[in-house]
C-alpha cells in the first residue's frame, strides 16, 4: 500500500508531486518483528528534506490514515501474482522455500499465501505498531 510503483502512497506523495524520481517501500524478516524501509530516488538539484519530510509525513501518515480496503485488495492481489508468478522459476522457489526452511519450516510458505486472502483492511489498520 506504501510502496507500490504508480499506486503506492509513496509514489504519489513522492514521484507525483515531483520530490523524487522513483519510491518504494521493503520490509524485511529481522530479528525485530516490523522492520521496514522507505525508499525514495531524489531528483538531480531537489531539496533533499523536502523528500524527506514528504517520506516521513507519508509513512507515519498511515495511522491517522488508515488503509481504505481497495488499497488492501490491490496489495493482495499483488502479492499473491507474485507468489504465482515465484513458482516460474525454481531458483526463486528454492531460494523462497529455503527462507522459510531458515525461519523454521518451509511450508510457511504456503500457509502464508493462504492467509493473504483473509486480510482485511481492519486488520492492517489493527496491527501493532512498534516505535
Amino acid at each position: 500500500m506504501l510502496g507500490a510503483p504508480q499506486t503506492g502512497r509513496l509514489y504519489k506523495a513522492l514521484v507525483d508531486n515531483k520530490k523524487a524520481v522513483s519510491s518504494g517501500m521493503n520490509a524485511s524478516e529481522m530479528h525485530d518483528p516490523g522492520f521496514c524501509a522507505g525508499l525514495r530516488a531524489a531528483q538531480a538539484g531537489s531539496i533533499i528534506d523536502d523528500a524527506q519530510q514528504a517520506l516521513l509525513k507519508t509513512v507515519e501518515g498511515l495511522a491517522s490514515e488508515p488503509p481504505t480496503q481497495e488499497e488492501v485488495d490491490r496489495a493482495k492481489t499483488r502479492l499473491l501474482k507474485n507468489i504465482e508468478l515465484s513458482f516460474t522459476s525454481s531458483q526463486t522457489m528454492a531460494m523462497s522455500l529455503g527462507g522459510y526452511a531458515g525461519e523454521g519450516d518451509w511450508r510457511s510458505f504456503f500457509l502464508n499465501r493462504d492467509d493473504v486472502n483473509k486480510v482485511t483492511a481492519a486488520d492492517v489498520a489493527a496491527s501493532p505498531r512498534r516505535t
